[in-house]
């Protein structure tokens, strides 16, 4: 994983998502969270000395199942972040770095990780309808409509 230290000492977790489209659906993920299940996209850490759109190819196939790779990729959309506190009260600052890619095939989507409690491939409009978090809503309606 690669982590970045700021000037003022807080942690800062670089991740890569994975935005995958087939069609009108969208692969989606349901984890759990810190005790709560959570609808959203796959996502995961980059690891040393991995370019960062590798990062979300193998944290797609990681989490999902899902084989994809860069002659899928559409275009690196905007990164943003946020800030959570870890169960032991530690400020993390996340920065993810989100991909949008189209595929051809669905394949096969299968919950791989052990916080994982379903992979799916879901009518975009239904993901948007429940997606957990609001700015990821915001991120796939921007994705999808300058494309």
């Amino acid at each position: 994983m690669v982590d970045e230290t700021t000037n003022n000492g807080m942690q800062v977790e670089v991740s890569a998502m994975a935005i995958v489209v087939c069609n009108d659906k969208i692969l989606s993920i349901t984890e759990n969270v810190f005790g709560r299940h959570v609808l959203s996209l796959p996502k995961g850490h980059q690891e040393q000395n991995e370019e960062i759109v590798n990062t979300a190819i193998r944290e797609c196939f990681e989490e999902t199942n899902v084989v994809i790779d860069k002659q899928h990729l559409v275009k690196q959309l905007p990164q943003y972040s946020y800030q959570f506190s870890t169960p032991s009260n530690k400020l993390i600052t996340k920065l993810i770095v989100p991909f949008l890619f189209r595929v051809e095939n669905q394949g096969n989507a299968v919950a791989k990780e052990k916080r994982m409690v379903a992979a799916s491939w879901m009518p975009i409009e239904q993901f948007l309808q429940n997606c957990t978090y609001p700015n990821v809503i915001e991120l796939v309606k921007d994705a999808l409509t300058v494309e």
